[in-house]
């Protein structure tokens, strides 16, 4: 018996995806615009910046665009579609309700239960149980429990502690922590692509499974899935 779509629950997954054929060609219809819609959005963007564009230009900015969104789309899924893959661009480009702050916040909970089912020696030399006390000082942080003056103070010592090696804005699992305790102005446009990162963040070799990623997604973001699934 097929396993049911980790994004609806409802249909089968449709191999080689992980997803069901109803997910696949919702999330396709999202992200692959129309002939239609590529010259609408050709004709603003370029009409904009150059009024007096010729038809040819157009025509080029048209072709150009249905070849990059074509391209992008078959990258995406030429081994096919991960349901974890598209948790992340579904979260990522959900409405950011109630304010960003709450938000955020989802987003800190996501992280904190991720780094829980990381191996310990990732965050070398920092203990679990260092770890662990500082993600809480995080948490009470966007639960405005901390000052700005507590956070920057954490956040420096634990920096110094974690003995991260490479540059703050490199993706890698002690980015993780790091930024649980950064400001928006930090992310500048990571902050609009902040699950894609996470998820970039973990190597394949540490062996977090689809199940262990989805179970993340569904506790934190199940609203935000089943929406996106109701309007299939």
């Amino acid at each position: 018996m097929n396993k049911f779509c980790p994004i609806c629950n409802k249909l089968p997954i449709s191999s080689p995806n992980g997803v069901c054929i109803s997910c696949y060609q919702h999330l396709k219809r999202d992200e692959v615009p129309s002939y239609e819609q590529v010259v609408e959005s050709c004709k603003k963007r370029l009409f904009r910046s150059f009024p007096n564009a010729t038809q040819e230009t157009l025509e080029k900015n048209i072709e150009s665009s249905m070849k990059f969104h074509k391209e992008s789309w078959e990258s995406m899924v030429k081994n096919g579609l991960k349901a974890v893959y598209l948790a992340v661009i579904v979260v990522d480009e959900a409405a950011h309700l109630p304010t960003w702050k709450e938000w955020h916040k989802r987003r800190i909970g996501f992280i904190s239960d991720l780094i829980s089912l990381l191996p310990d020696s990732l965050f070398e030399p920092a203990s679990r149980e260092q770890i662990n006390q500082y993600m809480k000082h995080a948490i009470n942080y966007w639960d405005g429990k901390l000052s700005e003056e507590d956070r920057e103070t954490i956040y420096n010592e634990f920096k110094i502690l974690i003995d991260k090696k490479t540059n703050n804005s490199t993706w890698d699992e002690k980015s993780l922590p790091l930024w649980m305790m950064q400001k928006e102005e930090f992310f500048n446009w990571m902050w609009y692509q902040f699950m894609d990162c996470i998820y970039e963040c973990i190597s394949e070799e540490y062996n977090l499974g689809d199940d262990q990623w989805m179970g993340l997604f569904q506790k934190h973001f199940s609203d935000v899935l089943s929406h996106w699934v109701s309007e299939l």
